[in-house]
């Protein structure tokens, strides 16, 4: 069992989540696949950033929230590798 906090772990794998892209099948949408890990990092690093300027604006169960939300919104737009091969 995990001694972290509910809320921490939440954030933690709403994390996780976005910057798990799967890497394309096709050479020719490897730069939409960099797009879209940079935008997924830079929605990350705007959430983790908030953070650390103003704790108490969101609760992290709100960040985490707020993250997946963007992560839906920021999908996977080209067919990935079958072989699970992530960034």
């Amino acid at each position: 069992m995990s001694d972290l906090a509910p809320d921490v772990r939440a954030l933690i794998e709403a994390t996780v989540e976005a910057l798990t892209v799967p890497r394309p099948a096709e050479t020719e949408d490897l730069d939409t696949f960099a797009d879209l890990v940079r935008s997924r990092a830079s929605d990350v690093r705007i959430q983790l950033s908030s953070l650390l300027r103003a704790p108490d604006l969101f609760t992290l169960t709100e960040r985490a929230e707020r993250l997946r939300e963007w992560t839906t919104q920021n999908p996977v737009t080209y067919t990935p590798r079958q072989d699970g091969a992530t960034a």
